[in-house]
């Protein structure tokens, strides 16, 4: 039986923030990937952990779901993290769906 922390217990861990894979380390670097369907209204947040870090999850959705516009969602956000304290990069990136435009 593997022993796994929580989410909190991971949150505290000393080596929390330590890099193990990134764009132009050396050696083999094991990605990782989840497929999913989308569909016309759909999101996809990518962000750092400089975002979760200093945002819960209800204030991100919150967020989400208030703002239509993708440009005014993802300042938002931004903004929310360094008005939270701001002690990490901020990365976000949000995909919004729409429906395909038939010609």
């Amino acid at each position: 039986e593997m022993n796994m922390m929580t989410p909190a217990e991971a949150k505290m861990h000393p080596a929390n923030n330590r890099l193990t894979a990134y764009i132009g380390m050396d050696g083999t670097v094991e990605t990782s990937f989840k497929k999913a369907q989308v569909q016309a209204g759909d999101r996809i947040l990518l962000c750092s952990d400089g975002l979760t870090g200093m945002v819960d999850e209800a204030t991100i959705e919150d967020i989400l779901e208030s703002e239509a516009d993708a440009e005014n969602a993802v300042k938002r956000l931004v903004e929310t993290a360094n008005n939270a304290g701001g002690t990490d990069n901020v990365t976000v990136v949000l995909a919004d769906f729409a429906e395909k435009r038939v010609s």
